[in-house]
């Protein structure tokens, strides 16, 4: 098997900011869900699973096509990405939920 070669799959300046776009993206989109829906717990552990799923195309990465790995470590970045401020925003809820804050 061939060695990838980053520069036939994306310039270079997009393949450094794509794990960061990933990130954000997830953590925006699922941001926005957990605001509306309040169900933090079930969003955590949904993405706590996809996570460790998208970690077997890592694994076994020497027989996949690459894109197949690039692919899922950038979905992975937007599965992982979004766990910490998803549960800072449950922390920040517990402490002060939102119904004692309002007038």
């Amino acid at each position: 098997m061939g060695w990838l070669l980053l520069a036939d799959l994306m310039p270079f300046s997009m393949w450094i900011r794509s794990p960061q776009l990933m990130i954000m993206g997830g953590s925006i989109v699922l941001g926005t869900y957990v605001d509306r829906t309040r169900k933090y717990k079930g969003v955590t552990i949904a993405l706590f699973i996809a996570s460790s799923l998208l970690l077997i195309p890592l694994g076994i990465g020497e027989g996949l096509d690459n894109r197949i790995v690039l692919a899922s470590l950038l979905a992975m970045g937007a599965a992982v990405g979004p766990i910490q401020p998803i549960n800072a925003e449950l922390a920040v809820e517990v402490r002060a939920p939102i119904y004692l804050s309002m007038p």
